[in-house]
């Protein structure tokens, strides 16, 4: 995201910097469970790796796609149908850029196992494969804002990162599937988008009825599609909500 905001600086405005990194910011709370779950997993890690816990690092890779999903995907959803108006009411009608929201909040998604890839990589001591894949992205980052700001402006900025964050997924994935077995829990991915779609259309319909006249009108669906949502998830995915149940249990949480 520096690499970006440096070149819109240099071709466009600060202005148009300002409005990236403040876009950039709305969508990374799409990216805040990824953060916090890297953080923590990463010692864990590194000493399964240490003592050969092979099993350990692919469950605890294929949990932590999950509880990232369940919080960036809703998101994205919302984002969608309310983001422009968030953005309005919060910050003005200069910041309102859809087209870069929702290629930002996609890079969010990619950013994902993006993070996990380089993370796990990282924790497994292989940092001369990971140097090797974020050469690579840096490069690519760097040629594609060269060429995509002077023609798109701020939005591509945004492609110019999707497209980097993409290839450097992919190229981490190359890397940690010659060391793990990659998993991913489809049950429960699909329970996440059944419950993504179930709220997003009453946040729909509710933006079909309701004008968005004021901030107050349209924070009522982010709210009520956050319910919904929960409710949703908790109801169709019973390993989701008896894991969460423990959570709550061992924090003394009723």
């Amino acid at each position: 995201m520096n690499s970006d905001s440096v070149m819109i600086g240099y071709f466009l405005n600060n202005a148009d910097v300002g409005i990236y990194q403040v876009i950039f910011q709305f969508t990374a709370f799409a990216s805040f469970t990824t953060t916090a779950l890297s953080s923590s997993l990463f010692p864990r890690v590194s000493r399964w790796d240490k003592i050969g816990e092979t099993g350990l690092i692919e469950e605890s890779l294929s949990r932590a796609f999950t509880y990232s999903i369940i919080l960036a995907l809703p998101l994205f959803v919302g984002g969608a149908l309310l983001g422009d108006r968030l953005l309005y009411f919060f910050y003005g009608a200069d910041f309102v850029s859809y087209t870069t929201l929702m290629i930002l909040f996609s890079v969010q998604i990619i950013n994902i196992f993006q993070n996990f890839f380089t993370t796990y990589i990282t924790a497994m001591n292989q940092l001369r494969e990971l140097f090797k894949v974020t050469v690579v992205a840096v490069v690519a980052n760097v040629v594609l804002n060269i060429v995509l700001i002077p023609v798109m402006g701020i939005s591509g900025a945004a492609v110019a990162t999707l497209v980097t964050m993409g290839l450097n997924a992919i190229l981490a994935r190359r890397v940690l599937a010659d060391m793990i077995t990659l998993r991913v829990e489809y049950s429960s991915l699909l329970n996440i988008l059944k419950a993504s779609i179930g709220m997003g259309v009453f946040v729909g319909f509710y933006r079909l009825v309701v004008p968005l006249s004021n901030v107050w009108l349209t924070l009522v669906p982010v709210v009520l599609g956050g319910v919904i949502y929960g409710v949703l998830i908790l109801k169709l995915d019973n390993k989701i909500y008896e894991e969460l149940k423990e959570i709550m249990v061992q924090m003394n949480v009723v």
